[in-house]
């Protein structure tokens, strides 16, 4: 499930990332007259934790989730906003796969040159 952006604080975390949720996460910064995405990421463990780990350093002011069932749900999810290839965001390193778990990214695998095949699709 994907929310709409809300503010990265401590408060919109715990209204709307269930404690043990997991999945994949977006986080945007504020300009002068709207939000724009700059990181994208994951967490196998805790959402709501890694959430606040990034509202604690106060670099990013909004964020958005994709709530996952399985940790491979997140990754795909993860690898496919790399793969999206979106300029001017602050990672840009593809992802590492779940530790501990044989997962490879679908996207690297299946299509190789997917990164210019997606970058096109959505521009």
């Amino acid at each position: 499930m994907k929310y709409p952006a809300q503010p990265l604080d401590t408060e919109a975390i715990d209204k709307t990332v269930s404690r043990y949720a997991i999945g994949a996460y977006r986080l945007y910064k504020e300009t002068d007259s709207s939000i724009q995405l700059a990181y994208w990421g994951r967490s196998d463990t805790s959402l709501r934790r890694r959430l606040k780990e990034h509202a604690r350093k106060g670099t990013y002011t909004h964020f958005t989730t994709e709530i996952a069932e399985t940790i491979f749900e997140a990754f795909r999810r993860e690898c496919r906003d790399y793969h999206l290839r979106i300029p001017d965001i602050d990672n840009q390193m593809h992802p590492s796969p779940p530790r501990n778990l044989p997962y490879s990214c679908l996207y690297c695998v299946a299509m190789p040159n997917a990164h210019r095949y997606l970058s096109r699709v959505v521009s």
